[in-house]
């Protein structure tokens, strides 16, 4: 909670159902990376093993090119199309 307020969750959002890429390797017990929902950005963790799935980082595109540029996280090109249509 912040400010008395509840904060909005995401974890219904099923990654694997819209543009998505991940950070790094996934394996068989861990997955992350950003999506595309509702012409936002969100990133998402998906641990397998303990059966923890997380979505969080709700951005804007300008917001999300931004942080990547800063965080130094290179965006498949296929997504940066995405995020372009």
């Amino acid at each position: 909670m912040t400010n008395g307020q509840i904060m909005k969750t995401y974890n219904h959002i099923d990654y694997r159902q819209w543009p998505y890429f991940n950070i790094g390797i996934p394996n068989q017990w861990h997955e992350e990376g950003f999506m595309i929902y509702e012409g936002m950005i969100y990133r998402f963790a998906d641990d397998k093993h303990d059966f923890h799935y997380q979505i969080d980082m709700k951005m804007t595109s300008q917001e999300f090119i931004d942080y990547t540029k800063k965080k130094e996280i290179k965006i498949p090109t296929g997504f940066m199309n995405q995020l372009n249509s």
